[in-house]
């Protein structure tokens, strides 16, 4: 059974961190991506697993509409 990230601590972390914040951990969809990357987490780090051989991707934050 996969549980979401523990979006209040991150928001909370996010909220006394005064520096780039990357996260990584328990992410299973874009929709989480998407939430913790609104919260201002400046990088997300999305393990894939196939055969034993890990591959980490870091998804460069959104910018913002101008």
């Amino acid at each position: 059974n996969k549980s979401d990230p523990n979006y209040k601590i991150i928001s909370n972390i996010v909220d006394e961190c005064f520096m780039p914040l990357s996260y990584g951990g328990g992410i299973n969809s874009l929709d989480q991506a998407k939430k913790i990357f609104d919260f201002g987490v400046e990088k997300v780090i999305v393990g894939l697993n196939h055969g034993g051989i890990g591959i980490h991707i870091r998804l460069p934050p959104r910018t913002p509409a101008t």
